[in-house]
């Protein structure tokens, strides 16, 4: 025959909410656990002045509530830790482990912690595991937004990607460095006017055909037809100053193209505006005047 179940192992259901007052009604912890547990809370609070170097009790300090088994872990950190101090009884001599041991003594009186821990048990069901739910309903949401949002940026990027490639594409550049690319093709310039200049030499005929079949048209054979395109063809790629005196000028200034100035770096210092040499007479006027004070 199988032996009977021992009674301490069958398992009861026992609803979250009424767990601390099931452990008061059995009798399983004190109706004044409370204040026991205020007491244990000020020693908590003093034994956390002293305590030494190590990163997993680093970890544990810097959860916002330590409990009941917070502190076992802690005692079993500083048994490696004070070991040192142990005796042949089995006793430390450390205040540290006799402050934690004593916290443990206090929470393990009347069983304080087990009212604690279905305090804190019953308050994160009803509370904080509600208030989680949402935040992470809202986060979800925000996720999805997010993505949403970022497929319409790459969609964007895309087509301002496109329209930049058609306009390189368009003034016959890279789009590696636009800057500089623009100013190669200004340099080249010149030289392209001067072929359409030559070019345009050859349109002696058309040119005057177009005047025959205006003055045949309008009915003017007085007003001259196409002024711009026979002063190319007749001066080639000249300045605008001839084309608007008819007199060739004396000297042609080009401007020069302008470098870009390098961005400053990040280990720079920005001085300001300070002269670079004192005025002669060694002041600086800085801009600064003081108001006269009351008599």
């Amino acid at each position: 025959q199988a032996a009977p179940q021992d009674y301490r192992n069958v398992p009861i259901d026992i609803q979250t909410s009424k767990l601390l007052d099931w452990l008061l009604d059995r009798r399983h912890c004190g109706r004044r656990w409370p204040a026991q547990v205020a007491q244990v809370r000020e020693r908590i609070q003093a034994a956390l002045q002293d305590m030494p170097e190590h990163p997993e009790i680093r970890e544990l300090l810097q959860g916002s509530y330590l409990h009941y088994f917070h502190c076992l872990r802690i005692v079993e950190i500083l048994k490696g830790t004070e070991a040192s101090t142990k005796n042949l009884f089995g006793r430390y001599s450390s205040q540290r482990m006799k402050d934690w041991q004593e916290i443990v003594s206090l929470y393990e009186k009347d069983n304080a912690y087990l009212a604690e821990l279905s305090s804190l048990l019953g308050r994160s069901i009803s509370y904080e595991v509600p208030a989680l739910r949402r935040q992470r309903g809202r986060c979800q949401q925000a996720q999805q937004e997010l993505a949403r949002r970022e497929d319409e940026c790459q969609l964007r990027a895309g087509e301002l990607r496109e329209r930049f490639l058609g306009s390189c594409r368009q003034y016959g550049i890279a789009g590696e460095d636009v800057r500089q690319e623009l100013l190669a093709q200004v340099q080249a310039l010149p030289s392209l006017l001067s072929r359409v200049g030559d070019g345009a030499s050859a349109l002696g005929d058309a040119i005057e055909l177009y005047q025959a079949c205006v003055a045949f048209v309008c009915d003017s054979p007085g007003a001259e037809a196409l002024p711009l395109l026979r002063h190319v063809a007749r001066h080639g790629n000249s300045s605008v100053y001839r084309w608007r005196t008819g007199l060739e000028p004396l000297r042609l200034e080009r401007p020069e193209p302008r470098e870009a100035p390098e961005p400053p770096r990040e280990d720079t210092i920005d001085w300001g505006d300070f002269p670079a040499e004192p005025p002669q007479g060694g002041d600086i006027d800085w801009g600064i005047t003081v108001e006269p004070g009351p008599q």
